[in-house]
């Protein structure tokens, strides 16, 4: 299955995802969405109507958009929720 995430949740130290919504409004946790992709399932940064970047699991840790596997989420670029 494809996700394409929308939005994300910062922790209460504003330094790790806690969630994500998706397109369509369903929100899962970060442990979940690296339980999905871990499993065959591919997700998609999406903003202002527009697909953007391939997101990964980085350390089983991590949600990543960029290739260079640096230990810590990078989806700062999305809107918050």
């Amino acid at each position: 299955m494809t996700y394409y995430i929308t939005h994300v949740r910062y922790d209460e130290n504003d330094e790790a995802i806690e969630k994500v919504k998706c397109l369509g409004g369903s929100e899962c946790t970060k442990k979940e969405m690296i339980y999905l992709l871990n499993t065959g399932s591919i997700a998609y940064t999406y903003y202002d109507s527009q697909v953007g970047d391939h997101v990964h699991v980085v350390d089983n840790e991590y949600l990543r958009t960029d290739g260079n596997h640096i230990r810590q989420d990078n989806l700062g670029n999305l809107p918050r929720f």
